[in-house]
């Protein structure tokens, strides 16, 4: 019963690491969060650590994307919002890209491998329940191995899908790698390669 226990508790786990959402900023900062209110001038989150915690504020032309626990992506930075080169460096595209990858292949594994164990263990505790003694424990054991099987299977949907983002924006990254800035006068205006943060250049002679 404590091992059936320890089992739903660290599925529950696994599952609420992927509901968070990431507030990114111009300047690059990514923010975990969960995010309360989104009006014309200010972003109101709390923080992902403590969404219970006190409610924090956050300039809205200080926000460039808003990635939301169910996958949506809310571009906030328009066209028409310049920020001078020098507080963003061109290969910041670049940088924000590969972090990005390197954290979806990490969760893509991850994913994969708790998949794998949970649908397993979920399976074989489906499968020794009809031996145990009748009542409210076999009743239990058979929940616990249904949930734990419906949590595997999700995590192996979930992870090569995971992976599948990673490498895409690995592939994306490379457009910007060895970027340097140009010798010409240079605006900077924040845009979406997809769901990644990028940058668009408007040259003047």
């Amino acid at each position: 019963m404590k091992k059936t226990i320890l089992l739903l508790t660290a599925v529950l786990c696994s599952l609420f690491s992927f509901s968070q959402d990431l507030i990114i900023k111009k300047n690059g900062e990514e923010i975990k969060a969960k995010v309360e209110e989104l009006s014309g001038e200010t972003v109101k989150y709390r923080k992902f650590e403590n969404i219970t915690g006190p409610l924090y504020n956050i300039d809205r032309k200080e926000v460039f994307q808003i990635r939301y626990e169910n996958g949506t992506v809310e571009n906030i930075a328009t066209a028409k919002q310049a920020i001078p080169v020098e507080t963003r460096p061109v290969t910041s595209a670049y940088d924000s890209l590969m972090k990005m990858s390197k954290r979806e292949k990490g969760w893509g594994a991850f994913g994969i491998v708790t998949g794998a164990i949970f649908t397993t263990g979920g399976a074989v505790l489906l499968a020794v329940t009809p031996q145990s003694e009748p009542g409210a424990t076999k009743t239990l054991n058979y929940i616990f191995g249904g949930v734990v099987v419906a949590a595997g299977l999700t995590e192996l949907v979930l992870g090569p899908l995971l992976l599948s983002q990673s490498a895409k924006h690995k592939k994306q990254a490379q457009q910007f790698k060895g970027t340097s800035y140009f010798p010409i006068k240079l605006q900077f205006y924040p845009t979406a390669i997809g769901t990644a943060p990028g940058a668009g250049l408007l040259v003047t002679f």
